[in-house]
């Protein structure tokens, strides 16, 4: 039998927990007594109220389910896997080996006390509905503070949020009658972005421990996937703020074997939820059984005896070099799934800026582009894709994954399945979702050899090798059988999604980029390769992932540099923005064919205002940085657009609104739906962030359309890899936007990186001897 060890979450804790295992760890229990200051025999045993304390029930967990599993590794055998809901993961992670038991009752110390300071917050039980209707039902409410913080069964989930929110939407959810709601015992909105600010300190915490990798396979609940070697302190960190995937976590332990769980701690909340699983992973599993081929295939005549081995081929995958030009840099395999001449695509920009025009442009050249769909409305999405009905050459699709409602994100699947679009770029930040699995495997098939064959291709960026791993593997299960049972997958369609990566391309983005202040930098290519390496065999892949470079790709060195350290292809973004052909003003192209490297910097963005999200943008020439920054500052230091000083209210009003603010209130006010007003009505602190808002907002449209009377406040997305293209061009034809057309620049990096590759020294800019540079 494979067993699995299970450790249960706050809201387990109980009067008499781990009484049996004080006794039989004196010294551990003297320890963990010398860090918190207090003796934790005497919190469990009796009715301490501080029990229902989050400062105090995680430590408490933590101790009693350390020592339970010390007591039962004493008599029993090793596991194949281990699992811990929420606080319950970090004595998982202690019982794999990751840190000792002191370290451990530190951070579970640590992380109850960061905690419990985001007060006013609280979690209710949903019983009896579906995620797919729970979220649109909180949709449909317009409280935008209250998330899904728990998917413990397919109908046992939970919302966390400020309380007051969480009582008002219960009457919404139990109306029919088949809905229950309860309150839990936990005074703190977990897994929720509530958690914001304690995640951030609690990675400050993390950052002076060392943390091994497990030594036995942990499952993460921010992944539903064992923990990597390194993602230890980062998986953490954003467990505060992101939903424990119970369900899938136990589709992942049903589908590797598991038949046994054990509860390592107080009470039986896990074991309850493995029973009442059953039959829903039972289901599955027919699911799986439906979905297979039926067609019986006569047997071959027996082959003749094998010859010897070769020895084994142990080298990781790389994509085939030649000393040839630029069509022949990279992957073979990306030029033939994507129908382009070169391992290269111009990634999307934001606000439409990579449109119509650019897309044309480069597919006439056999290069391929992305049509920029964030900030846009369906309605204009379609506009574009109509003027791109004529073309002939490859291009793609942008799916907003991040900064949007997903209600977006899965419109604008939909009407690229509709236009039979087959190719789409996306960011990891949103992770692997419905709408992106249903592009990916719409259409996709048994081939005549029995192998997997996709739908459509899917390009992911990724920041960080967790996200990378997530979209290198197969489709979570459960989300597969979901989009299966609501008949937006065939049993076919879902038989190869379950047996294919989710992306067949992911692109290490290791440069400065919109929500990723903190990269890995240079070291994220090499260390997304070596994950694809071990992933590919791991599933069984019949052709390996590919994986690119995208971020600081501003001259034929960087893109030279990109291909020898492994890349299959490259994915530009800045030095596009520059081109004729990008949808911006004339102001902004010849502001950025002026930048040099050190004119960027990061920024609050507008979509996450209120979490602190930032963005990437130009400083040269505008002071939307500075401006944005004292704007998010005064919102993090004052409760209220009243509780501002009359000198800071004076200095925005003037030069940034140019009008009072309780009038941008009131013009604001008249746009907003019922229901967004009422929550600005009364939320005080939600009033002002959309008050401030609306300068990100106001500065986008002044970029795009070239206001002079508003240059100062341009808000311009962009990296220095625009600086760096703007040193290598320097005195060629390249130096003047009217010479910049994106398949020219294209064709210069690619020429110039074919040049290094074979040794020879980096042209300067070869714009005047390009036929489309003029």
């Amino acid at each position: 039998m494979t067993l699995a060890l299970l450790f249960p979450g706050q809201g387990s804790q109980a009067p008499g927990m781990g009484a049996s295992d004080f006794d039989a760890f004196p010294e551990l229990v003297r320890e963990a007594d010398e860090i918190l200051g207090y003796p934790v025999r005497d919190l469990c045993a009796g009715q301490d109220l501080r029990l229902r304390d989050t400062r105090y029930a995680q430590p408490a967990l933590f101790v009693t389910g350390a020592l339970a599993a010390r007591s039962r590794s004493e008599r029993a055998g090793r596991p194949a896997f281990l699992a811990g809901h929420s606080l319950g993961e970090l004595t998982a992670l202690h019982v794999a080996g990751c840190f000792d038991f002191a370290t451990g009752v530190t951070l579970a110390k640590r992380r109850g006390e960061l905690m419990a300071q985001a007060t006013g917050g609280g979690m209710t039980a949903v019983l009896g509905m579906r995620a797919e209707r729970l979220r649109e039902l909180l949709a449909e409410s317009g409280e935008d503070g209250v998330t899904l913080a728990n998917h413990n069964l397919p109908d046992q989930l939970v919302l966390s949020g400020p309380l007051d929110a969480l009582r008002r939407i219960a009457p919404l959810l139990t109306a029919d009658g088949r809905v229950r709601c309860v309150p839990l015992n936990v005074a703190v909105a977990a897994h929720s972005r509530h958690m914001e600010r304690a995640a951030q300190e609690f990675a400050r915490t993390l950052r002076g421990i060392h943390l091994a990798a497990p030594e036995v396979p942990v499952v993460a609940n921010v992944t539903a996937r064992p923990y990597g070697p390194d993602e230890v302190a980062e998986l953490l960190t954003r467990h505060l703020v992101s939903p424990v995937r119970w369900w899938d976590t136990l589709c992942l332990l049903a589908d590797s074997g598991v038949d046994r769980i054990e509860e390592t701690g107080p009470g039986e909340v896990l074991t309850k939820m493995w029973r009442k699983a059953g039959p829903h992973l039972a289901a599955r599993r027919a699911a799986d059984v439906r979905a297979l081929p039926t067609t019986v295939v006569p047997p071959a005549a027996p082959p003749p005896p094998p010859a010897a081995p070769p020895p084994p081929d142990v080298r990781p995958h790389r994509p085939a070099r030649s000393a040839g030009g630029p069509e022949h840099l990279g992957s073979a395999a990306f030029r033939r799934d994507y129908g382009t001449a070169y391992a290269y695509a111009a990634g999307s920009l934001a606000d439409g800026v990579s449109g119509p025009a650019m897309l044309a442009r480069l597919a006439a050249r056999g290069l391929l582009g992305f049509l920029g769909t964030v900030g846009r409305s369906v309605e204009d999405i379609t506009a574009d894709l109509d003027r791109l009905a004529d073309v002939a050459g490859p291009y793609g699709l942008a799916l907003p994954t991040v900064a949007a409602p997903a209600s977006h994100l899965d419109e604008v699947v939909r009407l690229g399945l509709a236009r039979g679009l087959r190719h789409a770029e996306a960011s990891a930040a949103g992770g692997v979702s419905e709408p992106l699995v249903r592009w990916r495997f719409t259409g996709a098939r048994r081939g005549p050899d029995g192998v997997p064959v996709a739908g459509r291709q899917l390009l992911v960026k990724v920041a960080r090798t967790a996200q990378a791993d997530a979209f290198l593997a197969p489709a979570p299960p459960a989300l597969v059988t979901r989009l299966t049972d609501r008949g937006e997958l065939t049993e076919e369609e879902a038989w190869a999604a379950r047996r294919l990566p989710v992306a067949g391309d992911v692109c290490a983005e290791s440069g400065p980029g919109w929500l990723t202040s903190d990269l890995a930098g240079p070291a994220l290519l090499p260390a997304v390769l070596a994950l694809r390496d071990r992933v590919g065999p791991r599933h069984g892949y019949a052709e390996p992932p590919r994986v690119g470079a995208c971020g600081g790709l501003g001259d034929p060195g960087s893109v030279a540099a990109a291909f020898l350290r492994g890349a299959d292809f490259v994915l530009t973004g800045s030095v596009n923005q520059a081109a004729p052909e990008a949808r911006t003003s004339t102001a902004v192209k010849e502001l950025l064919a002026g930048i040099g490297v050190d004119d960027t910097a990061q920024a609050p963005a507008e979509a996450l205002f209120e979490l602190g999200g930032r963005t990437r943008v130009t400083t040269a020439g505008t002071l939307f940085a500075a401006r944005a920054d004292a704007l998010h500052q005064a919102y993090r230091a004052h409760a209220s657009l009243d509780a501002l000083d009359a000198t800071t209210r004076r200095r925005f009003e003037d030069t940034i609104f140019h009008e009072p603010l309780a009038a941008v209130w009131e013009r604001l006010r008249e746009d907003l739906t019922p229901e967004r007003r009422a929550r600005a009505d009364r939320d005080d602190r939600h009033r002002m962030a959309l008050v401030m808002r609306t300068y990100p907002t106001r500065a986008t449209l002044l970029a795009l359309t070239g206001d002079p009377r508003g240059r100062r406040d341009y808000q311009i997305p962009c990296g220095p890899a625009m600086g760096a293209f703007n040193d290598w061009a320097r005195d060629t034809p390249f130096a003047a936007p009217d010479h910049r057309h994106v398949d020219a620049i294209a064709l210069a990096l690619l020429e110039g990186a074919a040049e290094l590759g074979a040794g020879r020294p980096a042209p300067a800019a070869r714009g005047a001897r390009t036929p489309s540079v003029a």
